[in-house]
């Protein structure tokens, strides 16, 4: 017995002795803003690191949490505070703005812009997931949503859209996307752009649906304007293109003829992603029911191997400036790590920021766009230093919006 207390005080000790993780050194950066939210930088202390987190409060139902494509359309870019800037004009404050999703950043054949996950603003279907054509979508992909009564979802979102026409099922295999060879099937909205841009002659059917906009759960009656060989075809504010490759549903497709009805239908699974009304896409899944996620942790006894700041391949575990989103019940976190700046900021692998999620209280939390296109935006301000020593255009934003008439009155302003 009295071994077993030696034992049991020793480990005591050891324990007591063991560095705790510490988010590091703390400045509080949120005077005179809004109650609900809290702006925090951390100078990280396990190595050289800066980074800044917004905690919102979600039990304020004045507070609300948006998404905003570049430009209020899929093929543009722009910066985080021009973004911000503009969505202040529709009658809302931003209070605090980061970059968002991941997609087509380099203008490739005109479809700079394009994302490659599930996008959801105002309730409009904008994207759909790509899942299996680029990746594995059981490690990949993950999406945050926001449902009409303010429920946080975060999963791997799956999708079902087919065309009707001429007693025919037609796969949709992508939304406002570039058609290619792993995607031959596109559907292209208003929101797209004035054209489809396809670089190849397929056949480009023009649908009338009943009504606008196309949203998750939707379903709608249709009416073949037309149908023919062509590339580039012009979209209309009123219908929609879906764009297909020459030999997809060939058959078909070459005897179709304006006039003939059909139906379209789009379903979003989990079941409880159709009443989405604003949702995102990123990439890893960083922390699940308040742990690490395991395929963050698959890559750790490698990351492991490498000193601080160590940057390469794979990119999971290179130190980068990161940008992240993540929740509890009672907060939504937004966060933005610098990165790539010797004596200032190393950056941060996910598994640092998976343990930083978890270590503010997160129980969900996932991977956005990062790198150069890592920004957080207060108040207006762009509070980080982007590691392009300037913002860089991104494709979309997450935005922390008020009402604009009572944040004017309460700030005086």
């Amino acid at each position: 017995m009295k071994m077993f207390s030696l034992i049991t005080i020793i480990l005591i000790i050891l324990l007591s002795a063991c560095p705790a993780f510490s988010l590091g050194k703390k400045d509080d950066l949120s005077k005179g803003t809004h109650p609900g939210v809290r702006i925090y930088r951390y100078h990280w202390d396990k190595e050289p690191c800066v980074f800044y987190v917004a905690e919102i409060d979600r039990a304020r139902s004045d507070l609300h949490v948006k998404v905003a494509l570049a430009r209020d359309t899929v093929l543009g870019k722009e910066t985080v505070r021009s973004i911000a800037r503009r969505a202040s004009r529709k009658e809302q404050a931003v209070v605090v703005a980061i970059n968002g999703g991941f997609g087509v950043l380099g203008n490739i054949r005109g479809y700079a812009g394009v994302l490659q996950n599930l996008f959801v603003q105002d309730g409009e279907l904008i994207s759909i997931p790509l899942g299996e054509l680029i990746s594995n979508p059981l490690e990949y992909d993950v999406c945050f949503g926001v449902t009409p009564d303010g429920k946080f979802l975060m999963d791997i979102v799956q999708t079902e859209a087919t065309v009707h026409i001429s007693g025919q099922g037609v796969p949709i295999l992508g939304i406002n996307q570039r058609r290619r060879l792993d995607c031959q099937a596109v559907l292209y909205t208003p929101r797209f752009g004035n054209s489809t841009k396809s670089p190849r002659s397929g056949y480009e059917v023009r649908l009338q649906p009943s009504f606008l906009p196309v949203t998750p759960g939707y379903q709608s009656l249709l009416t073949v304007q037309s149908a023919q060989r062509s590339r580039n075809s012009s979209i209309t504010s009123s219908g929609l293109i879906f764009s297909v490759g020459p030999r997809y549903h060939r058959e078909l497709f070459s005897q179709l003829r304006g006039g003939e009805r059909g139906t379209i239908e789009i379903e979003l699974y989990p079941q409880e992603w159709n009443n989405v009304v604003e949702a995102i896409g990123g990439n890893y899944r960083l922390v699940r029911d308040g742990k690490i996620d395991p395929t963050i942790m698959k890559y750790y006894p490698e990351e492991k191997k490498h000193g601080p700041g160590w940057r390469g391949e794979p990119k999971i575990i290179s130190h980068e400036p990161r940008t992240a989103l993540g929740f509890n019940d009672d907060k939504l976190f937004l966060m933005v790590s610098d990165g790539r700046q010797t004596g200032y900021s190393t950056g941060m692998s996910l598994h640092d920021v998976a343990e930083v999620m978890v270590k503010l209280g997160a129980k969900q939390a996932m991977n956005l766009d990062g790198g150069a296109s890592s920004t957080f935006l207060f108040n207006g301000e762009v509070l980080n230093r982007p590691s392009g020593g300037k913002q860089r255009a991104v494709l979309n934003a997450v935005l922390i919006t008020y009402e604009d008439g009572k944040w004017k009155t309460e700030n005086g302003r």
